[in-house]
């Protein structure tokens, strides 16, 4: 990857003084796998209930995506952050990151929920 931002620094100014940090993620996808089990019980659910109720319900099959996960922290200055959105792509690996095919946005959220 292109020259990382070792030192302490707004990555938006490079000021060290009064930094505010935000982590957040980015993730490459390694594969998919498409849930049918949801899917197949709403079928054979419908296929009971269809007859007996005339009422039937389909769910479709869910996606879940496998993520190889790069766990970042955007620091910002006071005067910097007070711009409003909070601009992640300002972080010095963001380019490097999405050109090695790192494009998934993980919020702060998101990444406590990872396994």
């Amino acid at each position: 990857m292109s020259k990382v931002n070792q030192s302490h620094e707004c990555h938006g100014c490079g000021r060290r003084d009064t930094l505010r940090g935000w982590d957040f993620g980015l993730g490459r996808p390694l594969g998919a796998r498409t849930d049918w089990d949801g899917t197949l019980a709403s079928i054979a659910l419908s296929a009971v209930t269809i007859p007996l109720l005339g009422v039937a319900g389909l769910r479709l099959p869910g996606k879940s995506v496998t993520l190889s996960v790069l766990r970042l922290q955007l620091l910002l200055c006071d005067a910097c952050a007070s711009q409003g959105k909070t601009p992640y792509s300002v972080h010095p690996v963001w380019s490097e990151a999405v050109r090695l095919g790192y494009t998934y946005f993980l919020d702060a959220g998101a990444l406590t929920r990872l396994r």
